[in-house]
This record gives structure tokens, sequence and C-alpha cells, in this order.
């Protein structure tokens, strides 16, 4: 009997042990069992627990120690030969990248990600030695945020524990990174950090900026594209948003939205704006600044949730300026933290306001605004992402504790490598996509526009349904007229009627 139980043992140990080898990436201590049922629920409840964790968006090193295991770093990758290893160090890279052939930031098995990029760059780069390039964990990585398929950053920062040139130093090692990196991810530079430093956790706040168009606050000059607005006979159907509308042509078989209308009409390419309008949304911007409710600038959030609750601390809109020949205006919001499709709505509803209001100091207008945070419910669209990015993520609380400006994450020293990335890399891929390729912006203010003038700001009643396979007939309207058919007035339009190609309207 006792030697039936000590094989038993033996054998939970063994599992155990096996368990510990198998599932690298857990954090639970397992213990040395007794009986085989024990040890099946402690290895049960190890896995669980992985399981749970990984999901869970605020473990961050339980996150990287999975995909690190995940990475795929072909095997030509390696240290080069002049290699000598060096002692490690912490540190912060400021850094910046175009993400349009990226899928996203953070590693991801072997698909093309900008954290992919940038581990075999430290290891072509002597950084990182062969024996670590597989493993995120070992070398400490983290980043400032995550980012979806496409989207760019100008001031991502990303931590990792790397091996310093003792000649040179940390610039010439940023310098060496950069010979192998990707023209559309680049280092600005790099900074000593504590050894608990996470570039996530410790991360106060953050600024993004987004790249508009000046015609998106000319409702005059867009207007010459379209019918009177007298002319089209009342329509009973709500709104649908933008994206439904446009998924719901995509679903055509045949036909690509995007094929609609091919460029841009060269009046808004050639437009430029006045002090009015800007003037105009530099107000309305600046009543984002403070604290607010912003469950009207997302999506299931309501009042009295205080995760709908923000801080702004700033809203600003440059001059305009024109950048590969489009007159734009840059949007810089600071913030703490932000929800889902909170910028992009809130830039939205300035501009449907612009575009449709009043003067600013028109009381009605301003309790409209306001009306958007209180108690009530607003509809309020959102611009095409096409123009937003990572600005800088900021530091204050980590900089507080520091007693010189050498051991404070600033971005002070890395602007102009910063301001020269984002005029070479990011702008001319924005504006490429606004003017010829997707014309977001576009297409986003013919939706909205139709949408204002049948029904009014932020009507309330925008979210009735339609009959099934039925498009708005505010839409329906608007497509027929850029083809230069008669206006139909029914709301019964299917969507194969709504999405016949369309021709690019004319200045006459």
């Amino acid at each position: 009997m006792a030697a039936t139980t000590g094989a038993v043992a033996a054998s939970g140990m063994k599992t155990a042990s096996t368990t510990m080898a198998t599932a690298a990436t857990t954090t639970t201590t397992t213990t040395t069992t007794t009986t085989t049922t024990t040890t099946t629920a402690a290895t049960t409840t190890g896995t669980a627990t992985e399981v749970t964790e990984m999901k869970i968006e605020g473990q961050e090193e339980v996150s990287e120690v999975r995909r690190s295991v995940e990475v795929d770093i072909p095997a030509d990758v390696v240290n080069p030969e002049w290699y000598v290893k060096e002692p490690k160090r912490k540190l912060a890279l400021f850094l910046g990248f175009n993400g349009t052939k990226y899928f996203g930031m953070q590693i991801n098995s072997n698909l093309p990600t900008v954290e992919r990029e940038l581990m075999m760059a430290f290891v072509k780069a002597g950084a990182v030695s062969n024996d670590n390039a597989l493993s995120a964990t070992k070398i400490s990585l983290s980043r400032a945020g995550r980012t979806d398929k496409g989207v760019h950053a100008a001031g991502m920062i990303v931590a990792a524990k790397l091996e310093v040139p003792s000649e040179g130093g940390i610039d010439t090692l940023v310098d060496r990174i950069n010979d192998v990196l990707p023209e559309d991810v680049s280092v600005f530079g790099g900074q000593r950090v504590t050894k608990k430093f996470n570039a996530r956790h410790s991360c106060g706040s953050r600024r993004y900026e987004y790249l508009l168009p000046t015609f998106a606050l000319a409702p005059e000059l867009f207007r010459r594209f379209r019918l009177d607005s007298d002319e089209l006979a009342p329509a009973p159907a709500s709104p649908a948003s933008a994206d439904e509308v446009i998924a719901a042509i995509k679903a055509v078989k045949g036909v690509k939205a995007e094929e609609q209308i091919q460029q841009l009409p060269q009046a808004l390419v050639d437009f430029r704006i006045g002090d009015e309008p800007i003037a105009k949304a530099r107000e309305l911007f600046q009543r984002y600044v403070g604290t607010r409710k912003y469950h009207n600038f997302t999506s299931g959030k309501r009042y009295s949730d205080p995760q709908s609750q923000r801080h702004i601390r700033d809203f600003t809109v440059s001059d305009p300026f024109v950048t590969a020949g489009l007159e734009v205006v840059r949007l810089c919001v600071h913030g703490d933290s932000f929800l889902l499709h909170m910028i992009r709505k809130m830039i939205g509803f300035v501009v449907m306001i612009v575009r449709h209001g009043g003067s600013v100091a028109d009381y009605n207008l301003v309790a409209f605004f306001e009306r958007a945070f209180a108690d009530s419910v607003v509809r309020v669209p959102r611009v095409p992402g096409n123009g937003l990015f990572l600005y800088r993520c900021e530091y204050d609380g980590y900089n507080l504790n520091k007693n010189s400006p050498e051991e404070m994450l600033l971005w002070d020293a890395f602007a102009d490598k910063q301001e020269a990335f984002i005029a070479d890399r990011i702008y001319p891929t924005i504006v490429q996509n606004e003017v010829v390729d997707s014309l977001c912006m576009y297409r986003w203010l013919a939706l909205v526009d139709f949408a204002c003038e049948r029904f009014g700001l932020g009507d309330d009643d925008g979210d009735r349904t339609l009959p099934p396979g039925a498009m708005p007939s505010w839409f329906v309207q608007h497509m027929a007229q850029l083809r230069g058919e008669p206006v139909p007035t029914t709301i019964a339009a299917t969507v194969e009627q709504a999405a016949k190609p369309a021709s690019p309207p004319t200045t006459e």
C-alpha cells in the first residue's frame, strides 16, 4: 500500500513537472501533490488561471509571455559577426511608425507587426542576443499602448532591457537599430529608465492628432456638388450611420463603394478656408476641456455609468496649412484616457455643428452642444479613422519623481525628428487616402449632410428600424442625384438600387 502511494505521488510529481514545462506562460505556482487526482486538479486550475489572465487587458506581462513563445523570427535573423555581449540597461525608446502594412503594434504570431520588426532589429543591431531573440519576456518588452491594424503612431514609447554599446552608448545603439528597421518605422531616441518601468502602466496621459481637411468645415462649397435641399421630397426614413450604409453597399455582389467616386473634386482640393469657421471650431473644441460625461461619444455606455466620465486637458486647432496639395488643420486632443470611438465622435460632433449650426454665441447652439453631456441621448456621428494617429504618450507622474531633466521622459529632444517623420511618413498616406484612394471625408460628409438636413442636428429618433433589405431614403436620394437620375421618394428602395455605381459630381 505504501509502495502504491509512493508510486502515485511520484507520478503526480512527474505530471506536475511536465505541466510546468509545457505551459511556459502560466504564472500560477503548482505545488508537489501526493495523489493523481490532486495533481490533475492543480494542473487544471493552473491552465484556467492562465487563460483567464490572458483575457484580462491589464495583464501586460502574462500576455507578453504567451506571445513571446509564438514569435516567428526568420532563422537568418541573427546577431552580426562583430557582436560582443554588453551589459543590459532598461531603456525607453521614442518611436513612430506608419501602420499601413502592419497588423497592429503588439506581437501577433508570425503576422507583420511593429513589435516583430523591432525584435528583429534588436537582434540584428546586437541589442538582444540570439538566445533571447524569441522572447519578449526576457527583455521585459512593454509598450505604451496597443494599436489596431493600419493605425499610425508618431509618439509611441517602447521599453526593453537592451545591451548598450560601451562605446557610443544609447545614441550608437539607436543608429544601429534604425539602420536595420524598415523606413516606415523609426526610433527617434532612447533614454534609461528604472528597472520596474512599464511603458503602459507608467503612462499618465496621451495626445492624439487628427488631420482634418478644411473643406469639411465649409458647407457652402460642398453643396455645389449636390441638389438644393428644397428639391428633395420629404423622406420618412431615419438616417443610418455611414458605416452601416457602406457595409450594405459592399454586401452587394460586384459593387464596390470605393468605385462610386473615383477622385476628390478639384474644387475641394483647391479650397482655402477663411477665419470664421476656424474660430468657430476652436471655440467648440475648447468646450470639451474639463471633466465630462461622454456616454454619447462611445458605444454601450449610459450617463450613470462611472466609466463614461473622462477628463480632457486640452483640445487645440492649428492654423490651416497645405500638405501634399490639400489644405488641412491639425486637431490635437490631450486627455488622461479615452473611450472607444470617443475622439472621432468628438470631432464629428463639432464638424456637424460648424457645417449646420449658427454662431457659437447663439444660445440654442450652445444648449444643444451641452445637451450631449447631460442625461439625454444625442446621436453623434464619428469622422472616418483615416486622419487619426497617436501623437505622444506623456509621463507626468513618472517625471515627478526625477531630480533632473536628464532622468525625465520628455519629447523635447526628439521633437524635430518626430515632426519630420509625421510630415514624410504619415501625412502623405492620410492625404493619399483622402484625395484618391478612399475619399473618406468626402463620402462621410455626404451622408452626414443629408441626415442633418432631413432630420436636424442629433435627432433622437435615429435608431428606427428600416424594412428588411431597405436603405434610408435620404441616402437613396443622394445616390440618385449623383447618378443624375430622378429622385425616388419611397422608403422601399432596395440595397441593389442604392448601390448602382455613381458618376463623379460636377461643379456646374
